[in-house]
């Protein structure tokens, strides 16, 4: 089975030479740090706390190289486990993953020039303005560019992932209520873009400035609060559309389940009224109720503890971040 594949997967999740993405994050720092050396300006860079501003871009930038590849893993083991779960020939389920999952070239480009062309625009308000040209700052300029370009070309690519499981959880499907393991895969990729969004505050509370002033205004804490909660609405929202299909095959399951209850009810009261033998069927309902007990259980959501409690981890971690460097500044 073919992976669906796009630029983003072919030239930053899955290189063809993957030794030629080390030697990039290699340039990215030697680069910016060669140039300051060459300008002299090195040491006020340094000493003045700009390095942080430099230095930013190609952080985020080797951040994306270096999770993107876990994420591509993450996309075909779910689409795996899609192909136990979804009743289709293997040709038509391989003909609906590329024909949704396939991103289109064109658009990957645009999505891409625009994230690039809104980090242009972002830095050129950041920056004051200098009295003579300097290539750090267009060296700045440049991969600032590639950040956003690279910001957006994930962030589309993770929509679209979206689109290709909200599109295979719409097939006819092999759901137990009693056993959501098989749907588990898309609970972990939930979990991994959570902890890739807190990946990116972790690094943005390292670079930007913060102080114990700053943590004195509620405007930081009105921002800081909703941003610490968009991983746990990542978490969820990624998930929703499984926990539909796995509440509505609850609900199925339920309704025959209550036929079989009524059914056997009113059989039960025809052969006591008969005064005939019922119990069998007095057998037959203390089963049933006992399952229906253990079907109005059951998991909904494709999470188990394990990932729940590494959410909750995670949404931790910013903020012990931000302690920290209000430490170290000290």
């Amino acid at each position: 089975m073919n992976q669906p594949t796009s630029y983003f997967d072919r030239i930053i999740a899955n290189p063809r030479h993957p030794r030629l993405k080390a030697v990039f994050i290699l340039l990215l720092f030697g680069v910016p740090l060669a140039t300051g050396y060459a300008e002299g300006s090195l040491k006020a860079l340094f000493e003045g706390g700009g390095w942080r501003g430099i230095f930013l871009p190609p952080i985020v930038i080797a951040y994306i190289l270096l999770v993107s590849p876990g994420m591509a893993r993450m996309e075909k083991e779910v689409l795996r486990a899609f192909r136990s779960l979804v009743i289709m020939e293997d040709n038509s389920f391989e003909q609906l993953a590329n024909r949704v999952g396939n991103l289109k070239p064109k658009m990957e480009i645009f999505i891409f020039s625009i994230g690039a062309l809104l980090g242009l625009l972002i830095t050129y308000n950041m920056l004051d303005k200098p009295a003579s040209f300097s290539w750090l700052i267009l060296e700045w300029f440049l991969l600032s560019a590639l950040e956003y370009g690279l910001l957006a070309s994930i962030i589309y690519a993770s929509v679209a992932g979206t689109r290709l499981t909200a599109a295979m959880l719409r097939q006819p499907l092999r759901a137990d209520p009693f056993d959501t393991s098989p749907f588990e895969p898309i609970g972990r990729q939930s979990l991994l873009l959570a902890f890739v969004f807190v990946g990116g505050i972790v690094l943005s509370l390292l670079f930007i400035g913060i102080s114990i002033e700053i943590l004195r205004l509620p405007a930081f804490w009105l921002v800081y609060l909703p941003i610490l909660a968009i991983p746990v609405v990542i978490f969820f929202l990624s998930m929703s559309p499984t926990h539909k299909v796995l509440a509505a095959a609850k609900r199925r399951e339920l309704k025959a389940v209550q036929a079989h209850f009524d059914r056997s009810c009113r059989e039960l009261l025809q052969r006591i009224e008969q005064g005939k033998d019922a119990s069998r069927l007095s057998a037959r309902i203390n089963a049933l109720e006992a399952y229906s007990r253990r079907l109005q259980t059951a998991r909904t959501w494709p999470y188990n503890t394990s990932m729940l409690r590494t959410l909750i981890f995670s949404v931790l971690i910013p903020g012990g971040t931000a302690l920290a460097r209000i430490l170290f500044d000290l």
